[in-house]
């Protein structure tokens, strides 16, 4: 593989993980979080319980890990469409090296033939 194809699968990678990492950060500022404090000691004490809600507070979060997730896919993609021509371009390269390398091999098979010949005239 080329090292542009590897550094598109690398981003796509990083990208599928900072996507899904900040979604779920979203959610998670999105979600109800309750506490609780105890007051006093003794006889007299008391607690209470709060859930604090921030409606909103993650949405951006959210949605922009949604489109470094997207952005990752369409990565992916390319990344896809680039190994598959690669390959394609290997092959073609491939194949005309084997028909240059039977070339040689029937030009050095004709040029031994013509060696052997002249060695056995000039023995004689």
């Amino acid at each position: 593989m080329r090292k542009s194809t590897i550094v598109v699968l690398v981003l796509s990678i990083l990208l599928l993980v900072a996507g899904l990492g900040l979604s779920v950060y979203g959610v998670y500022l999105d979600s109800p979080h309750y506490t609780a404090y105890r007051y006093g000691n003794g006889f007299y004490s008391y607690s209470v319980h709060y859930r604090m809600d921030f409606p909103g507070q993650g949405n951006g979060y959210t949605e922009f890990g949604r489109l470094v997730f997207d952005s990752g896919l369409i990565a992916m993609a390319i990344f896809v469409i680039l190994y598959l021509n690669n390959r394609k371009d290997e092959k073609i390269g491939n194949e005309k090296a084997a028909a240059f390398d039977e070339r040689d091999r029937a030009d050095a098979k004709a040029n031994a033939v013509d060696a052997e010949i002249h060695e056995e005239e000039k023995k004689e």
